[in-house]
C-alpha cells in the first residue's frame, strides 16, 4: 500500500476524532459534509481512518480495497487530490458499521466486533460485513444484521 505524504486536515481530523468518539451521527454528518464541499479528505484521511478502524493490520489493505480501488488510491497518493464523494461516503458508512458494532462488543471486548465485519456471512451473500458496508446501497443490511444480533435473533 503507498503512503500518503500529505497531512490530514484540520476538518478531516474532527471527522474522524468525532465518528469515533460518539458523537451523535448529526455532528458527524454535518463533519462530513463539511469536508466534502471543502474537499478536505485525502489519503492521509484514509490512513488515519485505517488505522483508528481496525486494531488487526493485515486487514487494513482488504478495506483501503473496499473503500478506494487500487487504481484511484495511487492516484490520490501520487498526486495529492482530494478523495471523491464516492470514497467519502464509503469511509462514513463503514464508520457507521464500526459504531455500532463496538457499541455491541464494548471495550475490551472490541475484537470480537473486528472478528465479525471482517468474517464472511451468510445472510449477506457471503461477503464481510465492512465490505457490504462500503459497497453501493450496502450499509441498510449489515444495520439491520447488527439490529437482528443486538434484539437476540438468529443470525
Amino acid at each position: 500500500m503507498a503512503r500518503a505524504s500529505v497531512r490530514e486536515s484540520e476538518i478531516s481530523k474532527k471527522f474522524l476524532a468525532d465518528l469515533f468518539g460518539g458523537k451523535d451521527w448529526s455532528t458527524v454528518y454535518g463533519d462530513l459534509q463539511k469536508g466534502i464541499a471543502r474537499k478536505a479528505f485525502s489519503a492521509a484521511t484514509v490512513e488515519s481512518f485505517l488505522r483508528r478502524a481496525l486494531e488487526t493490520e493485515d486487514v487494513r489493505p482488504s478495506l483501503l480495497r473496499w473503500l478506494v480501488s487500487e487504481r484511484s488510491w495511487k492516484r490520490r497518493v501520487s498526486e495529492k487530490t482530494a478523495l471523491s464523494e464516492e470514497e467519502v461516503s464509503r469511509i462514513a458508512s463503514v464508520g457507521r458499521v464500526l459504531r455500532e458494532a463496538r457499541r455491541l462488543w464494548p471495550e475490551p471486548d472490541h475484537a470480537s466486533a473486528e472478528k465479525f465485519l471482517i468474517t464472511p456471512h451468510p445472510r449477506l451473500r457471503g461477503e464481510p460485513p465492512l465490505k457490504v458496508a462500503a459497497s453501493a446501497g450496502g450499509l441498510p443490511a449489515v444495520l439491520e444484521l447488527l439490529a437482528r444480533i443486538e434484539e437476540g435473533a438468529p443470525v
